[in-house]
């Protein structure tokens, strides 16, 4: 994904795994707060659980995301609601 590339809220019938392979990224699960990640991190989706996953606005980001089939969807997206910026990730320490 490009810097500042972001999908809209969706789920996974059978949840969601995903192992960051370069880059900073941001996920945030509905009613949590949004989170950081970076290379070599494994971010777990339960069945169902709204959420979305990009890149951070300065930084590109690349992983990899195994999910089960249900049927004939693997996604299922959700009405797009206002979006908020994305806050600037931090630097590596």
């Amino acid at each position: 994904m490009g810097p500042g590339t972001r999908p809209h809220w969706h789920t996974h019938p059978h949840g969601q795994l995903l192992y960051v392979l370069e880059g900073k990224g941001l996920v945030q699960r509905e009613g949590g707060n949004i989170e950081e990640v970076s290379k070599g991190d494994c971010i777990w989706f339960a069945p169902d659980e709204p959420h979305w996953h990009g890149a951070c606005p300065d930084n590109a980001f690349s992983y990899i995301c195994i999910q089960q089939n249900s049927g004939t969807r693997s996604v299922q997206w959700l009405p797009t609601s206002e979006t908020q910026s994305l806050p600037v990730c931090q630097e590596p320490k």
